[in-house]
């Protein structure tokens, strides 16, 4: 049964019919899912699921047997699944024909970020129930500091490893949980301010050890922690300075104060409350105690994260969509090119060459691209679309910015160096940090005029809160001047990819996006909280050759922290 406000990484081995990427994906559903919010996520019973494709991403290629997760391209994991603590029940839906399923993983930690086997050509094959080794001894230690006034100290009842409620663990454990609850009035000690106190209400703590590499710490049920371990390691319990305190051969690994304080020395004597430490070297000479760490300041335009937030992954898909998705065959269908979509896993999509009731398509295709990215992912999707002309309800042309997440602003622009062209501009908070869209589309003919757009756009956009991500098709290589333009302000996270060795393509092509690299994903140089993890140019023929656009897309991830 999965823990509750665990991470699980969900692997799926597969084979698709003939090797063909038109053969490799399925819908997975949960009873019990959460996302990393608490909020019901992959739910059967609505119309939301997790994807896995086998093929680890556009081009890639498919071989005999091979293992994925829910992410789609190189090095890029899908969303972690998080469950409410019942036992959960598993739905597998077709979403391509001609996919053969061998085993479902999920790891909250062996594979959390490493597959359990390969993507192609596999031949590993888990034991049932677990993907984990078999379990070892390490030894356990108690330092409980009971002489805490009115502070309790019991071991949970049932718990068959936890050994003398005085003890807390057996002296050598192989597997299971250590789990005690905590109760009362616990004073500072340590030579700290004994006036100061800390009232625990019954809270529970649990060790979890789930194989020899592998071990989980839980408050209150809720995932706290996790690392390795070995036979010879030493866990250490603390209840000292108004704090439960968790150490491996005395290092700290989770303290119920957050932030820690500070550098943390465990030592085997139990100390009486107010009882001075000195620390020593390995020389016999005293240490000073470190000075407190001096904040970094904090933005005044920048959102502070959530406590704890760790660093989040951001997936900008940028494509110039050839009127809204006329094929290279002159076949018009926004199908075709949504599917392609789906495979990329965006989080965000800017579209260029958005088309509302006009000759191309007759169909109003903002509305049409929301209702067919919610139908193939499930999830729900907000937009902003800017027509040309600023004619923003009437027929026309424009850029559409799609976000999986809500807008908290939004705005559009019309270009007064060219009235036919615009900016869709929205900005959305993703984990914790405020992000603000920007894409637009530069004249195609007119290399002078792309140099006064671009510093038009730079200008508007300058005024826009940070973290910045500015997008389009830009119409000019990047040795042209309107390039030159956004490079003074923004950084083009396809270079920065590349001198980092995560820029990826494909067999014969090195980054262009259609007569060379006219497509962009830029950021803004005082986005401090941005930095560039991968970036990709997919390849989106069929078969026969055939794309769904007469541009090919790129997608950037960024670490957002």
């Amino acid at each position: 049964m999965p823990a509750a406000g665990q991470a699980y990484r969900l692997w799926i081995r597969g084979k698709a019919e003939k090797d063909s990427w038109q053969n490799d994906s399925t819908f997975v559903q949960f009873s019990g899912s959460l996302d990393a919010t608490g909020a019901p996520a992959f739910r059967i019973g609505t119309t939301a699921a997790t994807v896995v494709s086998i093929e680890e991403s556009s081009g890639a290629g498919l071989s005999g047997w091979g293992w994925q997760d829910n992410g789609y391209g190189v090095n890029v994991f899908g969303p972690a699944i998080y469950f409410d603590g019942t036992q959960q029940t598993l739905r597998v839906q077709v979403r391509e024909d001609g996919l053969s399923i061998d085993q479902i993983v999920l790891s909250p930690v062996a594979y959390a970020t490493a597959a359990p086997g390969a993507p192609k050509n596999d031949t590993t094959i888990l034991p049932e129930n677990t993907g984990m080794p078999a379990a070892q001894a390490f030894t356990w230690t108690s330092m409980v500091n009971t002489a805490a006034t009115g502070s309790t100290l019991v071991k949970t009842a049932g718990c068959g490893d936890c050994g003398d409620a005085g003890a807390i663990g057996l002296p050598q454990m192989t597997s299971g949980s250590v789990s005690f609850t905590v109760s009362g009035i616990l004073l500072v000690g340590l030579g700290q301010d004994t006036s100061a106190s800390t009232n625990y209400a019954a809270v529970n703590y649990s060790f979890y050890f789930h194989s020899a590499t592998a071990f989980e710490i839980r408050e209150n049920g809720v995932y706290k922690a996790e690392g390795p371990y070995a036979a010879t390691d030493v866990f250490t319990i603390a209840i000292e300075s108004g704090a439960v305190k968790y150490s491996r051969n005395g290092v700290l690994v989770y303290t119920s104060v957050t932030p820690v304080p500070g550098p943390l020395v465990v030592d085997t004597t139990l100390l009486s409350i107010g009882a001075t430490v000195s620390i020593v070297d390995g020389s016999g000479s005293t240490i000073p105690p470190p000075a407190p760490p001096t904040p970094a300041p904090t933005p005044a335009t920048t959102p502070t994260p959530p406590p704890g937030a760790a660093p989040a992954t951001l997936r900008v898909l940028q494509w110039n969509t050839h009127h809204g998705g006329y094929g290279t065959d002159n076949v018009y269908s926004p199908d075709r090119l949504a599917t392609w979509v789906v495979k990329f896993n965006p989080d965000v999509v800017m579209f260029n060459e958005i088309e509302r009731n006009t000759s191309w398509g007759k169909q109003d295709q903002p509305e049409v691209y929301k209702a067919l990215l919610q139908q193939k992912t499930g999830k729900t999707w907000y937009y902003v679309f800017a027509q040309e002309y600023g004619q923003w309800t009437s027929a026309g042309k424009g850029n559409l910015i799609l976000s999986t997440v809500p807008f908290d602003t939004t705005e559009r622009y019309e270009l007064v160096s060219n009235g036919d062209r615009s900016i869709a501009s929205g900005s959305i908070t993703w984990n914790g940090r405020h992000i603000t869209l920007v894409l637009t589309h530069l004249d195609p003919d007119s290399q002078p005029l792309r140099l006064t757009q671009a510093q038009e756009v730079t200008t508007w956009a300058a005024a826009r809160a940070e973290d910045r991500i500015l997008t389009g098709d830009m119409n000019a290589w990047p040795d042209q001047s309107s390039i030159a333009q956004f490079n003074t302000v923004y950084t083009d996270s396809w270079t920065v990819a590349a001198g980092n060795g995560t820029a990826v393509a494909f067999s014969g092509n090195s980054g262009q996006t259609k007569n060379g690299r006219i497509d962009y994903i830029f950021y803004s140089k005082g986005a401090a909280n941005l930095s560039v993890a991968s970036s990709q140019v997919f390849d989106t023929r069929d078969a026969n050759g055939v794309m769904p656009s007469d541009h090919r897309p790129v997608l950037t991830t960024f670490t957002v922290r």
